[in-house]
């Protein structure tokens, strides 16, 4: 691999989930593995300190979006889109559990 095609290392931990992923789980579905990941936020909220939750929710993100096709410059390219929309939008004021939450646009 030329030097300019260097991967990066999202994109190596991503290949690396990814083929660990096929391997141990290859029946998975993307249905799975979000109904997983709901369990492992869930377990990050009980612990939010506790770093090892925090990683498992990341590896079950990038899973996931491994499984539909998504590359590290796909996912890390549709973040900053995401973020340009979020950027330009108002927010509500934290609800009692101190969610802000958009307001719609017109």
């Amino acid at each position: 691999m030329s030097r300019a095609a260097k991967k990066s290392e999202l994109q190596l931990l991503l290949d690396r989930v990814e083929q660990f992923q096929k391997t141990r789980f290859p029946d998975q579905t993307v249905q799975s593995k979000l109904k997983h990941l709901r369990k492992e936020v869930t377990e990050w909220l009980n612990n939010i300190t506790d770093e090892s939750e925090m990683a498992d929710v990341f590896i079950l993100t990038i899973a996931t979006a491994a499984k539909l096709g998504f590359t590290a410059n796909n996912i890390i390219a549709i973040a900053h889109r995401k973020m340009e929309v979020n950027e330009r939008r108002e927010w509500h004021a934290p609800d009692a559990h101190g969610i802000c939450r958009h307001k719609e646009e017109k």
